[in-house]
Parts: C-alpha cells; structure tokens; sequence
C-alpha cells in the first residue's frame, strides 16, 4: 500500500470509531433520562423523599414539578430547590 492511500484509510477508520462512542454515550444518556424521568415521576405519585447525587454531593427533598430541563424539589429546610436535569449524577428514591 502507498504511504497515501494508507493515510486515508486510517482516516476513515479513525473517523468511524470516533462516531461509534457518541452513539453509545447518547443512547446511555437518553435510557438514564428516560429512568430518571420514571423515578421523578413516582417520587410525586407516591410523595416519598428523593436524593439527588450531584457531582459529590447529596440533595434530599420532595419532587414538587419536573420541568423540561429541570426538576423543583422541596425538603424541610428550603421550600423551593430547582435542580438541572442533566447535572444528576443518581438519584435514590426512599
């Protein structure tokens, strides 16, 4: 093979592995939201206590409203706590 042609086709092999992990991460992320989205909505079905994990640190409270990108959250210390969807690391319904 010629240095040139060989160039290419480790281009083209680089650049189908590169899209393969995307599609990984994204069809990942989009059962965790699809999961989380269910956990949020039978935390207000059955009004129990949910703890958020975000990025080390812990959040427990009442899920009030889930928003498009957000979830309002309530707990005895604030009334109202307003979390970013895609900042929850896990979640733990009680």
């Amino acid at each position: 093979m010629q240095p040139k042609s060989c160039l290419l086709v480790s281009l083209a092999v680089a650049s189908l592995l590169a899209v393969v992990p995307v599609h990984a991460e994204s069809t990942a992320n989009a059962d965790f939201q699809a999961e989380l989205n269910s956990i949020l909505t039978r935390g207000i079905e059955t009004k129990r206590g949910i703890i958020f994990h975000m990025n080390g640190e812990e959040v427990a409270g009442v899920v009030k409203r889930i928003l498009k990108d957000a979830v309002l959250v309530a707990n005895q210390e604030h009334a109202t706590i307003l979390i970013r969807l895609d900042r929850i690391d896990a979640v733990e319904l009680d």
